[in-house]
């Protein structure tokens, strides 16, 4: 299945917002989006993905996983200069599609 669009996480997390605001005993953390999209990127990334890595750590990409650490502009910058389309890694794969780990055999 392909990742919700951004609008839709942000209607979804707004909801959840909206529920609990009155529920003092709750607090809700929300992970960042575009670091959510990367995540999903490398996930379901194959080969091509290393030269966006390798541009993204040559230009200071570090501790991406931690928010204070990610920024997203280096990313941009790193799929624009790969020639990596995003959205081709975040949209639906068809059943009949190969997958980057498709070659891996587990006996």
């Amino acid at each position: 299945l392909p990742m919700a669009s951004l609008n839709d996480i942000k209607e979804k997390q707004q909801f959840l917002v909206d529920k609990v605001k009155t529920k003092r005993y709750l607090r809700l953390k929300m992970h960042n989006l575009d670091m959510s999209i990367l995540e999903t990127v490398f996930s379901r990334g194959d080969r091509a993905l290393s030269a966006a890595l390798e541009y993204a750590w040559k230009k200071g990409a570090r501790f991406d996983a931690w928010s204070e650490g990610f920024n997203r502009e280096i990313w941009d910058e790193a799929f624009s200069a790969s020639s990596i389309n995003r959205e081709d890694y975040l949209s639906e794969k068809r059943p009949e599609e190969a997958l980057p780990w498709g070659h891996i055999i587990v006996n």
